[in-house]
């Protein structure tokens, strides 16, 4: 399928972004990355700021819609959580360029995060309370402090995925174990470690 200009502007300025951080990527690396010239890219993002938003807004929103269908699917709050947990990891090693993306601006405050892009972060949060909460209702889960239980999920999915290249460089005498895990296998591990935390 034939990627539309501005779609392929969006997906070089992700991978600058990711590589370098917003402040030390210029429009023309993205402009000579997408193989436009700068003319095209101000045709459809009035400045670096303007694009940076439309990659966060374009990534997170399409993987918070998955998000939500996947929980969606499921009935009991533990295959909620499951679930929940499965799709950051899906996503992550989907669009791997998105977990170091988001450790950069993380680490640098979130000054770059639109208010857009904060508040589909926030759903992504709120969507997790609302599993919790379910989990409340049937005597199953133990009260929450749900950021921080987002912040485990998510940020271990975040770090694995950004590791990727790291742990490809294992030693091959290693004996320790967890460096090969796919999305799936992760998700289990962090679900059974998360469960036991939170379950009465």
């Amino acid at each position: 399928m034939k990627i539309d200009t501005k779609e392929k502007i969006l997906l070089c300025a992700l991978e600058l972004f990711a590589k370098k951080g917003f402040d030390a990527c210029s429009m023309n690396e993205i402009a000579a990355e997408a193989n436009v010239n700068k003319a095209t890219i101000y045709y459809y993002f009035t400045n670096k700021e303007y694009i940076y938003e439309a990659v966060l807004v374009h990534v997170l929103s399409g993987f918070y819609t998955t998000l939500e269908s996947d929980v969606t699917k499921e009935v009991t709050p533990q295959k909620k959580l499951l679930a929940y947990i499965y799709a950051f990891g899906k996503n992550f090693q989907k669009t791997e360029k998105m977990a170091p993306l988001m450790l950069r601006e993380l680490a640098s405050g979130g000054d770059n995060l639109s208010i857009e892009a904060k508040k589909i972060i926030f759903k992504n949060i709120t969507l997790l309370n609302h599993i919790v909460e379910l989990g409340k209702s049937e005597n199953i889960f133990l009260e929450q402090e749900v950021f921080v239980l987002y912040l485990m999920i998510v940020g271990t999915m975040n770090m694995y995925t950004a590791t990727s290249s790291f742990r490809k460089k294992i030693p091959p005498e290693n004996t320790l174990s967890g460096f090969d895990l796919d999305a799936q296998e992760l998700a289990h591990y962090i679900f059974s470690m998360v469960e036991k935390g939170i379950k009465i």
